[in-house]
């Protein structure tokens, strides 16, 4: 066997890289300087925004301070009013079940002038006028010997003339059934 001195010839592989390949790195360089500003871009707004929200959060508190005293009242008014109607609105069912019945059984020489009812205990206070204490009692009576009424108390009663009219105010607390205010 010949051992061969001297240079081997070596043949180098060919890789098969894309031609463009030397565009990649300005390429890049550019997408980051791009990306740069813009996150400059966004820092630089995003700040703005952030005075530009203080300074009208300040032009708000400035506002509301001048608003006069009255008005902030009858808007708070205006506020329960609508809050007031809003729970009536919400009651409405239980309030259509208790007035039909409540009507039916009313004298006719009686005459309710408010009613306070308290859907959470079923109670309800009632204040009125009455032609004399035989009609009062009489409708102390009826309201005592309904089935859906579990109980009824008389808190006050007294005695008075108008203009030549005597009458007699009455205070009655009534206890109704539970079963009255289901729907």
């Amino acid at each position: 066997m010949a051992i061969q001195v001297g240079e081997k010839t070596k043949k180098k592989k060919k890789t098969n890289l894309p031609e463009n390949l030397d565009l990649f790195l300005p390429v890049s360089a550019v997408l980051f300087a791009i990306m740069v500003v813009f996150y400059g871009t966004l820092f630089f707004l995003s700040n703005k925004a952030e005075e530009a929200k203080v300074v009208l959060e300040n032009n708000i508190e400035q506002k509301e301070k001048e608003i006069p005293k009255e008005i902030e009242e009858e808007a708070k008014e205006y506020s329960n009013v609508i809050e007031d109607f809003k729970l009536l609105l919400e009651s409405h069912h239980r309030a259509s079940s208790f007035f039909p019945p409540l009507e039916k059984m009313m004298h006719p020489r009686v005459m309710i002038s408010s009613i306070d009812m308290d859907f959470g205990t079923n109670e309800a206070k009632m204040t009125g006028k009455g032609a004399g204490f035989v009609a009062v009692g009489q409708q102390f009576y009826v309201l005592k010997t309904r089935s859906f009424i579990t109980s009824v108390s008389l808190d006050r009663m007294s005695k008075g003339s108008k203009e030549g009219e005597s009458y007699v105010d009455f205070s009655f607390t009534v206890v109704f059934d539970e079963t009255l205010f289901e729907f």
